[in-house]
C-alpha cells in the first residue's frame, strides 16, 4: 500500500504509515535517532486535504512568500545560497514546538523524504519577525552578524527549542500528532 491508498482510507493504517516511513524518510530517522515523539518537526500548514496523513512537494524555485516582501526574501536567499549551500528561504519552515507551528495553521509533524539538510540559529525564533522591522539596507549587516551562529547539525538540538528550523528537501510527509505517537510507539 502507498501514500495515496492510505490518505484515502478513513482510519490510517499506522503500521503501513510507519514502513513507509522507514523506507522513504530514513536520513530524518537517522538524525533524530528515531525518536519522533520527542524531537519532531512541526509546520502550520493551510489547505491541507487530508487531516491525519499526507505527502507534500516543496516548491524550491518559485516559491511566493506569505508575508515577507519578496526583495526581502530574494536578499536572504541569495545569501544562504551563498554561505550555506541552498536558498533555505524556498524551503520549508518548521519548529520543534507545536503551538508555534499552529500560529501558522494547522501543526502537523513533518517528515522530509529522503535526503534533506537543514539549518537554524539558537538566537534566530522567527526570521521573519526578526528582519521585517528592519530597514532594507540593515538585512545584509544583520544576516552577516547572525552568520557564526547557523548550524546545519543537531536537529535533535534545535528541535527542543523554539526556534526556526529551515529544511531543504524536495517532498515531505505531513501528519497529525495522533498519528505521530502511534508511529513513536512501532518505531521504540
Amino acid at each position: 500500500m502507498r501514500i495515496n491508498e492510505i490518505a484515502d482510507m478513513r482510519e490510517p493504517d499506522v503500521k503501513e504509515i510507519t514502513e513507509i516511513l522507514l523506507q522513504d524518510c530514513q536520513p530524518f530517522l537517522n538524525e533524530i535517532d528515531g525518536q519522533i515523539e520527542k524531537h519532531s518537526l512541526y509546520r502550520g500548514m493551510q489547505g491541507v486535504w487530508n487531516e491525519d496523513f499526507g505527502k507534500k512537494e516543496v516548491r524550491q524555485h518559485d516559491r511566493e512568500t506569505l508575508n515577507t516582501p519578496q526583495h526581502i526574501h530574494d536578499t536572504m536567499n541569495f545569501y544562504f545560497n551563498k554561505r550555506f549551500g541552498h536558498p533555505f528561504r524556498n524551503g520549508v519552515f518548521t519548529t520543534g514546538e507545536k503551538a508555534s507551528a499552529g500560529s501558522y495553521g494547522p501543526a502537523y509533524a513533518i517528515f522530509p523524504i529522503g535526503n534533506f539538510e537543514y539549518l537554524w540559529n539558537p538566537k534566530v525564533d522567527d526570521m521573519y519577525n526578526l528582519l521585517i522591522l528592519r530597514n532594507f539596507e540593515e538585512i545584509p549587516k544583520l544576516l552577516k552578524k547572525l552568520e557564526p551562529d547557523f548550524k546545519q547539525t543537531n536537529l535533535k538540538e534545535a528541535t527542543t527549542k523554539n526556534l526556526e528550523i529551515m529544511i531543504w528537501c524536495e517532498e515531505y510527509y505531513y501528519m497529525s500528532d495522533e498519528i505521530r505517537n502511534k508511529i513513536g510507539r512501532f518505531l521504540q
